[in-house]
C-alpha cells in the first residue's frame, strides 16, 4: 500500500508521462481510456454535450445528487485540468490522441456543466429544458416521401428549439415567477409595492382614460352603422316605390290595359327563353301567343 501511494499520479490515473509536449508525437500512444479506468462515464460522441450526458445521469432522483456530482467532477479535473492534462498523453475510445485544444475544450465543457449542475435554482431549470424537449427528440423525422412543407415546418421548429435551448437561453428556464420573468424581459428590477401605491393614482387615470376613449369609439362606430342602416332602407323603399309605380303604367308598355299586361307578360317569358338559347322553345311559344292573344282579347 506504501509503494502504492508513492507512485505518481499518472500511474494511477491510466495516463502516459512525457518530459514536454513536444514529445508526444514521437511516442507511442496509450491505449488506456482514463474514462475506464476512473469508472467516468464514456465521453458522447457530441460536439456540444448536455450536462446529464457529460456526467452520466438520467434522472436527478439521486441519492446526495450534490456530492454524487461534486465527485464526478473532481474525478473529472483530476484528467482534463490543464496543469495535468498538458503533460500527459489522453487517447479516445478509438485510440485518438486528444489535442491540447481537446483536452481544454473538454475541461471548458465540464466546468460549465458542474456549475450548472451544483446550482439548484439552475439545475432544476436546466432539467425543466431537457423534459420540455424529449417528446420532441422522440418524434419521427420528416422522410423524404413528404413534402417539402413539412420539411420546412420540421427545420423551422428545430432552429426555434435551439434558439430558445438552456445553453442560449438561461434567463428564460430560470424565471419562475413573474419577477424573474419581469427581470429577464426589460433588463431591470420588477417595481415594488410602494412603488405601486405611489403611482396607483396615475395607473388609475391612465385606465380611465383608455377606457373613455374607446367607449368614445365604440360610439362613434355604432352612429356611423345606425346611419348606413337607415340609408339601405331608404334605398329600398326607394326601389319598391319605383317597381309599384311601374308595375301600374305596365313599366310604359301601352296603356297598361289587360292585354297590354298580358302581352308584356308573353314576351318577357319567350325573351327569357332566348336569352337561355332555347330557340325551339320560343319559336313555339311565339305560335301559341297569338291564340292567348285571341282568347283574352
Amino acid at each position: 500500500m506504501l509503494a502504492l501511494h508513492k507512485q505518481p499520479a499518472a500511474v494511477l490515473l491510466g495516463l502516459r508521462a512525457y518530459s514536454s509536449s513536444a514529445d508526444l508525437p514521437n511516442r507511442k500512444k496509450s491505449t488506456t481510456d482514463p474514462h475506464i479506468r476512473l469508472g467516468l462515464p464514456p465521453w458522447p460522441d457530441s460536439v456540444n454535450p448536455s450536462p446529464k450526458e457529460i456526467f452520466g445521469f438520467d434522472t436527478m432522483n439521486i441519492p446526495d445528487f450534490d456530492v454524487f456530482i461534486k465527485r464526478k467532477y473532481q474525478t473529472y479535473v483530476k484528467v482534463y485540468h490543464p496543469d495535468v492534462s498538458s503533460k500527459y498523453e489522453i487517447t479516445h475510445r478509438n485510440d485518438e490522441v486528444l489535442t491540447v485544444e481537446s483536452k481544454r475544450q473538454r475541461y471548458d465543457q465540464i466546468t460549465s456543466a458542474y456549475n450548472i449542475l451544483r446550482d439548484p435554482q439552475r439545475r432544476h431549470a436546466y432539467w425543466r429544458f431537457e423534459n420540455s424537449t424529449t417528446n420532441y427528440s422522440q418524434r419521427p423525422r420528416p422522410q423524404a416521401s413528404q413534402s417539402e412543407a413539412s420539411f420546412q415546418r420540421f427545420r423551422q421548429a428545430s432552429a426555434r428549439r435551439t434558439a430558445y435551448s438552456y445553453q442560449n437561453d438561461e434567463a428564460f428556464w430560470q424565471a419562475a415567477t413573474w419577477e424573474d420573468y419581469y427581470k429577464m424581459k426589460y433588463k431591470r428590477e420588477p417595481p415594488t409595492a410602494e412603488e405601486i401605491e405611489k403611482n396607483k393614482y396615475k395607473i388609475l387615470a391612465g385606465v380611465l382614460a383608455v377606457g373613455f376613449i374607446s367607449a368614445i369609439l365604440q360610439y362613434l362606430y355604432a352612429l356611423k352603422r345606425t346611419d348606413d342602416f337607415h340609408a339601405e332602407q331608404a334605398l329600398m323603399n326607394l326601389r319598391a316605390s319605383d317597381n309599384l309605380e311601374g308595375s301600374k303604367k305596365n313599366y310604359d308598355y301601352g296603356t297598361g290595359s289587360q292585354g297590354d299586361r298580358l302581352k308584356r307578360f308573353l314576351l318577357s317569358r319567350r325573351f327569357n327563353f332566348m336569352d337561355k338559347g332555347d330557340i325551339e322553345t320560343s319559336t313555339r311559344m311565339k305560335e301559341e301567343e297569338e291564340k292567348i292573344m285571341m282568347k283574352h282579347t
